[in-house]
């Protein structure tokens, strides 16, 4: 992931040691991820779906979108976690990639209702509700999430 970072800041860390290449970053993160045994498997696939999710949407690379991968992960991740938030949001932002607004708005809602106690992740929840009420132009349901924002 330090390899999109811009290239100041990438020649910086490299002068401290840290190395900057995307490919061998995406391999050892796969081999972490399916390394079911490994400690670090859970926030692997954390990573994962954010890159492929937010980061690469973000960057317009929709194409590079690994959507076979982000459907096995989170297929495996929330029959395991059935109320864990981040997988929930996850579902929720696949959905809405996918264009299923109704079916992410399902999800976020999910996710939000899972917990409670951190009000970031409500807040990011009630974004993507926006946003999601608004690409299925519910203009009343989209002005009560900006209100909750606002607020």
């Amino acid at each position: 992931l330090m390899s999109l970072l811009p290239g100041r800041i990438t020649k910086l860390m490299e002068f401290v040691g840290f190395t900057a290449t995307k490919e061998v970053g995406m391999k050892e993160l796969m081999a972490c991820y399916n390394n079911k045994s490994c400690l670090r498997q859970f926030l692997s696939s954390l990573i994962l779906l954010a890159y492929n999710l937010f980061l690469i949407i973000i960057m317009g690379k929709h194409a590079d979108c690994d959507k076979k991968l982000v459907e096995e992960i989170l297929k495996e991740k929330l029959r395991l976690y059935p109320n864990g938030a981040f997988f929930l949001f996850f579902k929720g932002r696949y959905e809405m990639i996918c264009g299923r607004c109704e079916s992410a708005s399902s999800w976020y809602l999910k996710a939000n209702n899972s917990q409670v106690s951190w009000i970031g992740f409500q807040h990011v929840g009630c974004w993507e509700l926006l946003w999601s009420a608004f690409f299925r132009t519910q203009w009343r349901e989209a002005l009560v999430y900006a209100d909750r924002l606002l607020k």
